[in-house]
């Protein structure tokens, strides 16, 4: 029996292991061509930048997509038991489906614990680091890439810039530029031409054929100039205000704290029982995977009805789970029905398990007898 275990187990984490590596690719390929859309993945560091996300991302990803490849796993281990004939030799040398199905429900438990140490500690400090991450980079984005022709980009609390066009290597064409300082002063800078260089902490401007229009104290000066230079600290560019962590970024102690300090709080009460339900489907989904794997239907050939059984009832259990886990903050029947689905589902998955491998009808199969002849009797 444990080399069967071991052998089973060998199968559904091989299985597991690669439809995490496929989803995962799929899912940072999606998320680095959003970033590459808005302008955050471009210029010699994109690619360092790109694995640096991609790497802070990983532990959120395989929370969420950790219970789809729980049920891939199950299903295609077990269906190639059946189509290599090895069920057959497992159940002719005495072992029952219950035995069988252990391994599969030893290995959801595994992954539920690893997916509780994930949502508890690993993802929000992950999520942390990746909004500081971005922030930064939004910080750090070149200036030419932000601005747009023929409109007014403000690009530091005081200044605001008009480009009528850009031209390669960081030139721009008709520019205006208003600057008002601290003290009250204002500066209005016109030119034909600048030319824009990043020296990491600052941005350097070069102007040409401009003047340079500035007023204090109701006095005006002009200076005509070929040539214009000065520099713009990276520091006072245009940034959102100090970033408060969300809930999401907090991990379960504090989570607990502030629920202590304030129970009313909604959206704390949310964020936890998000918390505690998602790793607890990677079992209820196991489950489901298990007893559609074992219907003794379809004991002989592997039928399309198994899959489309299992994915229907996990698209049902995450959607009824989640559309709860929302509303969790409203009314204590919600937290309630939360986790009694994943229960239900669970406990209606073991009597089918059980059914099955007494060759008995399960509950569902004699209640649907007795419509069916029930039916016949009236007709």
């Amino acid at each position: 029996m444990k080399l069967i275990s071991k052998y089973v187990f060998y199968y559904l984490t091989k299985f597991f292991l690669i439809n995490i590596v496929v989803l995962v690719l799929l899912a940072l390929s999606v998320k680095l061509l959003s970033l590459i859309n808005i302008n955050m993945l471009s210029g010699a560091s994109s690619i360092f930048t790109a694995l640096k996300i991609a790497a802070i991302s990983m532990p959120t990803l395989l929370l969420y997509i950790a219970p789809i490849s729980v049920l891939c796993a199950i299903i295609y281990t077990y269906y190639i038991l059946y189509t290599d004939s090895e069920m057959i030799v497992m159940e002719s040398s005495g072992l029952s489906k219950k035995n069988i199905a252990r391994p599969a429900i030893r290995f959801a438990s595994v992954i539920t614990l690893g997916c509780y140490l994930l949502t508890f500690f690993v993802v929000p400090l992950a999520k942390k680091q990746l909004s500081n991450y971005i922030e930064f980079i939004k910080n750090n984005i070149e200036l030419s890439s932000v601005i747009e022709e023929k409109s007014f980009t403000r690009i530091s609390k005081n200044i605001t810039l008009y480009v009528n066009s850009k031209g390669q290597n960081n030139t721009l064409h008709g520019i205006a530029m208003y600057n008002k300082e601290y003290n009250g002063s204002t500066t209005f800078i016109l030119a034909k031409s600048a030319e824009l260089i990043d020296r990491g902490d600052t941005v350097f401007f070069k102007l040409f054929d401009g003047n340079r229009q500035s007023t204090n104290n109701a006095n005006l000066q002009i200076l005509y100039f070929n040539e214009l230079k000065f520099d713009i600290p990276k520091r006072s560019f245009i940034k959102t205000s100090p970033r408060k962590p969300n809930l999401e970024e907090q991990n379960v102690i504090s989570l607990l704290l502030n629920y202590h300090n304030n129970p009313s709080t909604k959206d704390v009460t949310t964020e936890l029982n998000q918390r505690l339900i998602w790793p607890l489907l990677n079992l209820a989904i196991a489950y489901i995977g298990i007893s559609a794997s074992f219907s003794r239907y379809f004991q002989r050939k592997w039928s399309i009805y198994k899959i489309a059984y299992a994915s229907l009832a996990s698209i049902a259990l995450f959607g009824s789970v989640i559309l709860l886990s929302r509303k969790s903050s409203d009314h204590l029947i919600y937290i309630i029905l939360m986790y009694a689905i994943p229960l239900i589902v669970c406990l209606i998955s073991i009597h089918l398990i059980k059914s099955d491998s007494e060759n008995q009808n399960s509950a569902f199969s004699k209640m649907w007898d007795f419509l069916r002849l029930t039916q016949k009797k009236n007709a």
